[in-house]
Parts: C-alpha cells; sequence; structure tokens
C-alpha cells in the first residue's frame, strides 16, 4: 500500500511528536486491568500537554474532571481500574482520552463491554465531541451505532467498499457487499436501525433425554 496521511494539511510524519500527540487520542479496543486509580488513568490523557516533569495544573484538572463527569466514571476517581467491570473500565478509557482535548480522536470499538443504555450514552457524548469541532474516527462492528455517523468506510475482504453517507451507503449496499450477505437495514424517524434476519430458534446440543 502507498499514499500519505495528512493532518492539517501537514504530512503526519512531519509533525513534531508533542504537537501530535496534543492533536490526535487513541483508544485501543480494551484495557488491561492495573493497580492505577481511575482519575490518575485519566490523568494520563493530558500525559502530552503537561510533559515528564510538570505538574499538573488548573486547565488540566478542570480537563480531566469535565472527562470523568461526561463519561459517568467521576465516582469512582478513587477506585483502581482492576475493581472495575469491562464495561466501567471501558468508560474510565474513554475518559482518559477525553481529558486530552485532542482535536483527532481515533476510537477502535469505544462501545465494548457497555450495555445498550450506556452504548447509547457514549453515541451521544461522540457525537457531541464532533458537533463542538472535533474529528471522531472510529471502527465499530454494531451497525445500529455505525449507521447513526455521519460519513461511513465500509471495508471488505478485498478492501474499500465505499465511502461517504449513511443513505448513500445503505442505497447502494455497501453493508451487503462488504459481508458477502443480505443486510436488512430500515429508516425509522430519521435513523437507520439494522434489522436481524431470524428464521426460527436454533438449539445447539440440546441435552440427550
Amino acid at each position: 500500500l502507498r499514499g500519505q496521511v495528512m493532518l492539517d494539511g501537514r504530512p503526519l510524519v512531519d509533525w513534531p511528536r508533542r504537537e501530535r500527540a496534543c492533536r490526535i487520542a487513541w483508544l485501543a479496543q480494551g484495557g488491561m486491568p492495573s493497580d492505577l486509580r481511575v482519575r490518575d488513568c485519566v490523568a494520563l490523557g493530558r500525559f502530552a500537554r503537561t510533559g515528564w516533569l510538570a505538574a499538573p495544573g488548573a486547565a488540566d484538572a478542570a480537563a480531566i474532571d469535565r472527562a470523568m463527569v461526561a463519561t459517568g466514571c467521576a465516582a469512582w476517581a478513587d477506585r483502581r481500574l482492576a475493581t472495575l467491570s469491562g464495561g466501567e473500565r471501558q468508560r474510565v478509557l474513554l475518559a482518559r482520552v477525553l481529558a486530552s482535548e485532542a482535536a483527532v480522536l481515533l476510537l477502535d470499538e469505544p462501545t465494548t463491554h457497555l450495555d445498550p443504555p450506556h452504548q447509547e450514552e457514549v453515541a451521544q457524548l461522540l457525537q457531541a465531541q464532533a458537533r463542538a469541532g472535533a474529528c471522531v474516527v472510529s471502527v465499530i462492528h454494531d451497525l445500529s451505532l455505525a449507521l447513526a455517523a455521519d460519513q461511513l468506510v465500509v471495508m471488505g475482504d478485498h478492501g474499500l467498499v465505499g465511502q461517504g453517507p449513511v443513505a448513500q451507503a445503505v442505497a447502494a449496499n455497501w453493508l451487503g457487499q462488504a459481508f458477502g450477505t443480505a443486510v436488512r437495514v430500515l429508516e425509522h424517524g430519521g435513523a437507520y436501525l439494522w434489522q436481524p434476519r431470524l428464521h426460527g430458534t436454533a438449539i445447539l446440543n440440546p441435552p440427550e433425554k
């Protein structure tokens, strides 16, 4: 593969590391439990701005507080990550990303381990970040959440299937092409919803009589 990644019209490789780290934040698909306190973990999101030795200032503390409140993890500030559930830990890791106040958020499955109400909260939070001017790029396999995005980039086995608005993706059947099977998408109330195709109930390894 060949090409060039640009950030604000400038090749990414030309950005000094610290400036690049201040502009781009990354959320991995999961995080390992650790003995870090929740607030200390979220504070790592300010690392690119504070550096190795500088003590966090008032602006850093305010950014950390805002991120923890936004993700609903402020009440756990003094708990250890190892004591949290997978969903709780995911919200802490998202708070760390938000605390960075980066202009570009790169997220790998941000709703991993979350139940539907918290998935909705995260989706709304990320939409708010985008409306406020951030560029939010997320890898996501939950079709209903993916279909709430402004733009879709659909990848298949052989590369790019299509890139564009959700309405275009649905009309051109990009999802069906990517998965190699029929994908039923319905429009309801201005939103696009994935409808599973269920034909009866399958029983795996039924008990012997």
